[in-house]
């Protein structure tokens, strides 16, 4: 018998299962929301380069 894979929402930290959830890795839409607004707000960071040159934009 093969268990529910679960984890827990990045927003709340509910449990989040894999099974029937369009929102997985979410519990909930309102979750996913949530965590896309903070993205937008730039809360969110991701480390790289901040260097932009003429080249980059031409492409």
């Amino acid at each position: 018998m093969t268990q529910a894979k679960t984890i827990p929402c990045p927003t709340c930290k509910k449990e989040s299962k894999k099974e029937e959830n369009s929102f997985y890795l979410f519990c909930s839409e309102q979750c996913q929301l949530i965590d896309l607004g903070q993205w937008m707000d730039g809360k969110y960071l991701i480390e790289g380069s901040d260097s932009f040159s003429e080249t980059d934009e031409a492409e």
